[in-house]
């Protein structure tokens, strides 16, 4: 998490249904709309690196943990 960095993805394909769901589970649990969390790299590995906007990532902890 990188504070509220706004990086932009552009891709040619939409993101597979489940990366999707799982996205928008996040944005769920942490309060912000969907288009506030992004996928900024690796969206075809295990491992992803997302992007949130509108939270810093002290904000975004608490409200994942608590």
């Amino acid at each position: 998490l990188k504070g509220s960095a706004a990086s932009t993805l552009r891709r040619s394909s939409p993101l597979p249904a489940r990366l999707s769901i799982a996205r928008a589970l996040l944005a769920d649990r942490l309060g912000l709309p969907l288009a506030q969390v992004t996928v900024v790299a690796g969206p075809a590995s295990p491992v992803k690196v997302i992007g949130l906007v509108g939270i810093t990532e002290t904000e975004a902890k608490a409200r994942l943990l608590g």
